[in-house]
């Protein structure tokens, strides 16, 4: 009889322990899926502000170019 208290006792504090480590596990799993969102909302950002620094980049050449273009005198022909 005490044998059976015991070995059912012992059966079910496996039981808890495996329920705390599954729940646990799912914590975990719930904070790296928000972590993982974050880091791509973060990339997103990054791509976008990269495309926004090369467009303006590129404004700035041409308007440059054009500037200097426009500024020179123009040749005189003999």
């Amino acid at each position: 009889m005490w044998l059976d208290a015991a070995l059912g006792g012992g059966f079910q504090l496996l039981t808890f322990g495996v329920g705390c480590l599954g729940a646990a596990e799912r914590r975990r799993r719930e904070r790296l899926e928000a972590t993982h969102a974050s880091l791509l909302a973060a990339r997103q950002l990054l791509a976008g502000a990269a495309g926004n620094g090369e467009r303006l980049r590129v404004a700035r050449e041409l308007h440059d170019g054009m500037g200097h273009h426009l500024s020179r005198p123009p040749c005189l022909s003999t």
